[in-house]
């Protein structure tokens, strides 16, 4: 076996700043150590003819490397699509996998090319030992002192549900189920510290930015909402609930859509426009786990409502496949026991959506799938080292459902947390004295500074005619992810 050094090496391709940290090309026979370095050769090559770029925004720094061997290098982020084959060939020639990450630093285009704004070399996070090990594979969450329940700006608990969080040009930004307790919209709210609150009023029942479209498939809401932002470009999913969501159950004849994932886009993430060809996911009524479409009417309320559906969604940007990548969760009734699930799907554009072959990837465990079980309310963050984090309620009913937690080297092959629960708040007293809580759930994860913040609700107990919970406050916890 013979290694090929190349370290010390430096290439200057039009303008486009390489460091090679290579080490070493490792192969079992003479010919492929050849193969090997001219697979590299032209992995260079590319790199040179893709690093154009219009302005700062275009500008990524990437690091492609094997265990203790690194190129590292800009790259107009939007064509790292056009490297991926070689990619692929570097890896199968050399034998050897690599890792695809981003690299922290200020950026600039300077005569159409990336640079740093201030010439250096990009800064680089420590690298761990060996590849694919995860910043934190399974975190430990601290209730935050100050924000069990967040507050509004007036002093108030934070009274809303299923957020979705991101941290964005210097303020923590939240968006969120509210409304009245029969039809539900999305509310917004700002704050500089994450702990305090200011939501936008509008003249809107709840003070939502968004409310449903009357008479569609999202007739009596749109809720759990999830929102990145890609390009200057906020974009958000949601469920949409149908007219025949709560309904008398002696007019259930004739219901129409069952719950499905709709798509919106803002310029600034408050002002929202639907995609015109909604919803872009619904469940598959010859896909065994996403149907069928079971009906309940409720003990109290003489409510009638579908239980399966797609529903929940939670969307990521993979800017190394440059593809998004969503988890939903479905669910439905086997034999008399209902079951939720989670499962995966892909696409290029956000909209046109292709579901995993092998899904649910995601499913109570198997002990508790013969007593009924849920696993839902699904939020996905990417660790900032490798792989993913899943966050979600779990528990024997949606009304006892609490925190869990599992990590995924792929998206699709889950672990769950030996800790889970990880937030339980068990029996504690609501902040108005009245109810105890039942649920906690609805999370909402983003990385920060070192750290995960985990947002999610804690519910008290239900009132008559209104699912499993009449208001919840809004909670966090925090964990080292460094």
């Amino acid at each position: 076996m013979k290694k090929m050094s190349v370290i010390g090496r430096s290439l200057i391709f039009c303008g486009l700043f390489l460091l090679l940290f290579l080490s070493s090309c490792t192969s079992k026979t003479e010919p492929n150590v050849a193969a090997c370095e001219e697979t590299l050769a032209k992995l260079q090559l590319r790199l040179e003819k893709v690093n154009n770029c219009q302005t700062a925004d275009a500008c990524a720094a990437r690091k492609i490397g094997k265990p203790f061997d690194d190129i590292v290098y800009f790259i107009n982020k939007e064509k790292l699509g056009q490297m991926l084959d070689e990619i692929s060939s570097y890896e199968k020639t050399c034998d050897v996998p690599l890792t695809i990450q981003d690299i922290s630093g200020p950026f600039s285009c300077v005569e159409n090319k990336c640079r740093l704004a201030d010439g250096r070399e990009p800064t680089t996070k420590p690298k761990p030992s060996g590849s694919g090990v995860a910043a934190c594979k399974f975190p430990t969450f601290t209730l935050h002192p100050q924000g069990n329940p967040l507050k509004r700006d007036n002093g108030e608990p934070f009274i809303v549900a299923d957020p979705s969080v991101l941290f964005d040009a210097g303020k923590f930004k939240m968006w969120f189920t509210t409304g009245t307790n029969t039809v539900t919209g999305t509310g917004y709210a700002e704050s500089s510290d994450g702990l305090v609150w200011t939501q936008r009023q509008t003249s809107l029942p709840g003070d939502v930015i968004i409310q449903p479209l009357r008479e569609t498939w999202q007739h009596n809401g749109r809720e759990t909402v999830s929102v990145l932002k890609k390009d200057n470009l906020y974009q958000m999913w949601y469920t949409g609930y149908p007219n025949c969501w709560f309904i008398d159950s002696s007019q259930a004849t004739g219901c129409g859509r069952i719950v499905t994932v709709g798509y919106a886009t803002s310029s600034d993430g408050v002002t929202w426009t639907d995609y015109a060809k909604n919803p872009v996911l619904v469940p598959d009524k010859n896909i065994p786990w996403e149907g069928p479409f079971s009906k309940v009417v409720e003990t109290e309320g003489n409510r009638l409502y579908w239980q399966s559906g797609a529903d929940e969604p939670t969307v990521v940007w993979d800017e190394a496949t440059q593809q998004y990548k969503l988890w939903y969760t479905s669910a439905q009734t086997v034999q008399g026991v209902w079951q939720s699930k989670i499962g995966y799907a892909t696409s290029a554009d956000g909209v046109t959506w292709k579901k995993y072959a092998g899904n649910p990837v995601f499913t109570p465990p198997p002990a508790q799938q013969k007593s009924g079980y849920i696993v839902g309310h699904t939020n996905v963050i990417q660790d900032p080292q490798y792989g993913y984090h899943l966050f979600y309620h779990g528990g024997p009913s949606t009304s006892t459902a609490r925190v869990g937690h599992a990590w995924s080297p792929d998206g699709i092959t889950w672990e769950r947390d030996p800790t889970n629960p990880v937030v339980d708040l068990g029996s504690t007293t609501h902040p108005n004295g009245e109810k105890t809580v039942v649920l906690t759930g609805g999370p909402s994860a983003l990385y920060k500074d070192g750290k995960i913040y985990l947002y999610f609700m804690a519910a008290k107990s239900a009132k008559a005619g209104y699912g499993t919970f009449s208001s919840a406050t809004m909670h966090l916890a925090t964990a080292d992810c460094s």
